[in-house]
């Protein structure tokens, strides 16, 4: 599967835009080089110093209640271990894909095995949140884990063709993938309700990844089926998004779920699958994107409620790269003028701009 996503197509055409002197892809190089190079002396992550546990604890953000405000007592170092653990893991592989270099990818799958095969480190793979890490506090929950394990997932599947990954280790690799994946294939329920807002987004893209490491063509197929379900279901006929309006913190949410719809639209494209562009009855992701894009540009017309600062949530969001491929696959400038005014480019995070950004 590694000739579709991402493929060495891709990588070689960034590599042109480099020589070429594309300011923004030989910025984003350089980042990419000077992180993967700061996780060369990291030594790999495990999550049982997080709670003293081989399985996934974590407590809720939020104080119960009271939707939006964090709860200062949580205990979400497993979740934070996880992200670190992905983050560092995929900017080594995209950096042994770019420069050929297998001393990045040696460290990666050091990164992986500690993770998921080494007898005194690994997770166990259950594919859920066991509970909360703290006594009477609230469970985290899944999407959590199906916010951050995508990273790690995408890693994976970067590393998939190295020659050097021995067979019995890439084997278990890939069986702790499935049994994370495996649980939740199922459409996600809440209080009777099934579920179409960012949490269905999360858990979409979390199938996808795992789909690509595993190489599934069906699961894959069955995400990109129920990606158009919930197109219709999720927004109002001007495109915003109702779920996630209704909450305190309602163009964070609306850009998270935005984030994570827009990937899996990214790799599907890869796939000859155009989500970017699918419409029913007139709702689309870029419809959405684009109510998005308005109000972004004047937060003073935003007609529901921020609860913080839009400028402060962005600095901790982890989905806004997605502009990038909003602006790769549309070229609408209003897009471009986002990026612009809430963060510069070449943007860092999962190095979307030397990844996915158009010169």
């Amino acid at each position: 599967m590694a000739s579709c996503y991402l493929n060495q197509a891709h990588f070689d055409k960034i590599n042109e835009y480099i020589a070429n002197g594309s300011q923004m892809h030989v910025l984003g190089y350089k980042q990419l080089i000077e992180a993967a190079d700061e996780s060369l002396k990291q030594e790999p992550l495990s999550v049982r110093p997080a709670t003293n546990s081989p399985y996934l604890f974590a407590d809720a953000v939020y104080i119960p209640g009271q939707d939006g405000v964090v709860n200062p007592e949580r205990n979400q170092k497993a979740f934070n271990f996880l992200r670190s653990m992905g983050e560092h893991s995929l900017t080594l592989a995209y950096a042994y894909r770019l420069s050929g270099d297998t001393a990045y990818a040696e460290k990666a799958l050091a990164f992986i095995h500690a993770w998921c095969i080494n007898e005194n480190t690994r997770m166990f793979a259950t594919g859920q949140v066991e509970g909360p890490a703290s006594p009477n506090m609230t469970h985290g929950g899944n999407v959590g884990m199906m916010m951050s394990m995508p990273i790690f997932f995408t890693a994976c599947y970067l590393m998939d063709d190295y020659p050097h990954w021995g067979l019995n280790a890439h084997a278990r690799v890939r069986r702790w993938i499935k049994d994370m994946v495996d649980p939740q294939r199922q459409i996600m329920f809440y209080a009777g309700y099934e579920m179409y807002n960012n949490w269905e987004d999360a858990r979409l893209r979390y199938l996808a990844t795992g789909a690509l490491a595993l190489d599934d063509l069906e699961l894959l197929q069955s995400v990109f089926d129920r990606w158009k379900v919930i197109i219709p279901i999720k927004m109002d006929e001007d495109g915003s998004l109702p779920r996630e309006c209704e909450r305190t913190r309602s163009m964070t949410y609306t850009i998270a779920a935005l984030g994570m719809a827009s990937d899996v639209a990214e790799i599907a494209k890869a796939f000859q699958v155009d989500l970017y562009n699918y419409s029913h009855n007139g709702k689309s992701l870029k419809l959405a994107i684009d109510y998005a894009s308005r109000h972004l540009l004047d937060m003073n017309t935003w007609p529901h409620k921020m609860i913080n600062p839009i400028e402060e949530e962005i600095k901790k969001t982890k989905h806004f790269g997605f502009w990038e491929l909003a602006y790769a696959e549309w070229e609408d400038p209003r897009y471009l003028d986002i990026i612009n005014h809430y963060q510069t480019r070449p943007l860092a995070y999962e190095h979307v701009s030397l990844l996915f950004g158009r010169p």
